[in-house]
């Protein structure tokens, strides 16, 4: 696999996961969030990402980019 492919397939996952737990509980502390998402994730994520290199699969990410983006509205 190309690096630049696996990375955005690994960001999609995050985000159909991130889809997936929010429409079956509706409301859920981030803490909750994160730690189901590391249960359904079979890849390795950082949580925090790192200072300088932050890490675009990082779950953290992945939900202030979805909410930025009007998708839980």
């Amino acid at each position: 696999f190309d690096a630049d492919i696996a990375g955005a397939a690994a960001v999609l996952q995050v985000d159909a996961a991130v889809v997936r737990v929010m429409k079956a509980r509706k409301t859920l502390s981030h803490t909750l969030l994160i730690s189901e998402l590391f249960k359904q994730l079979k890849f390795p994520v950082s949580h925090p990402p790192r200072p300088l290199t932050p890490d675009p699969t990082s779950p953290r990410l992945r939900i202030v980019s979805l909410d930025t983006e009007c998708f839980f509205t």
